[in-house]
């Protein structure tokens, strides 16, 4: 159900309270299965091994945005990506009516814990996975090809600085949660396009986890071709970075115009 601290004014549930949805979804659909799960997604013998899970991309794409006390079912599945990521799909839609509201979908690779350094998906995994892994042959939402720019603080349309992590902020991987990465990307949007349009689609791809008390500059541009589109779309690249320069995550998000509401 979508409740109160999950919507925004206009009472729809934000992007971060979908990003949420589908996280939870995923451990509960591996408890579901039987998969023993020591910690976040973690197997056991992933947590005998100091192994965890870490999200490399997110692509979510809202048909149409839930409503304040609206009844959702998340449908999700796992399954494999090349030689060593994992990837899940999800499907948000409205458990009354059956429509189809959010599509999403990621994919993940094993890292060690002590090292902070990736590894292999190894076949003892694989193993205790054997009973969520379910072969597919797309996704729910086609991979994003286009390469994702770098901005920097000059070609930035929009900079917001100071934004620092907290120990609130921190899962149990002990770096930053997926979902606070959305909401430093949307700090830097210019106000005035949330107030046209809405929030379509996101896609983000992870370069750099990030710590307690670590300064996150978040940086935005209009997508130039995009803003002359006839259809009113509007295409926004984004950068996640440390005062260094050193990037966190690339992404891009997609709005459309608002629809116009009749008395």
């Amino acid at each position: 159900m979508v409740r109160s601290f999950d919507i925004d004014r206009h009472k729809k549930a934000t992007i971060a309270a979908l990003m949420r949805q589908i996280q939870d979804s995923a451990c509960n659909h591996a408890t579901s299965l039987g998969v023993e799960l020591e910690s976040f997604a973690s197997t056991p013998f992933m947590t005998k091994n100091n192994l965890g899970w870490v999200i490399t991309s997110i692509q979510m794409v809202v048909d149409q945005y839930p409503s304040w006390r609206d009844v959702l079912q998340v449908d999700t599945w796992t399954y494999t990506v090349g030689k060593n990521g994992l990837a899940n799909d999800w499907v948000i839609l409205n458990d009354k009516t059956g429509e189809t509201l959010v599509r999403a979908t990621n994919t993940c690779v094993m890292m060690n814990y002590e090292t902070r350094r990736l590894h292999k998906f190894v076949q003892e995994v694989r193993d205790e996975l054997a009973c969520r892994i379910v072969p597919v042959e797309e996704s729910v939402v086609p991979k994003n090809e286009q390469r994702l720019p770098r901005l920097d603080f000059e070609t930035a349309d929009s900079v917001t600085s100071g934004l620092t992590s907290r120990w609130f902020d921190l899962d149990v991987n002990h770096h930053v949660n997926n979902v606070k990465y959305v909401d430093w990307i949307l700090d830097s949007v210019p106000g005035s396009l949330p107030e046209g349009h809405e929030l379509h689609a996101m896609t983000i791809e992870f370069r750099k986890e990030v710590a307690i008390d670590t300064v996150v500059h978040s940086l935005s541009r209009l997508n130039s071709s995009s803003t002359a589109a006839a259809d009113g779309n509007v295409e926004v690249d984004h950068l996640l970075c440390l005062e260094d320069g050193s990037e966190i995550l690339r992404a891009r998000t997609t709005w459309n115009p608002k629809k116009k509401t009749t008395l």
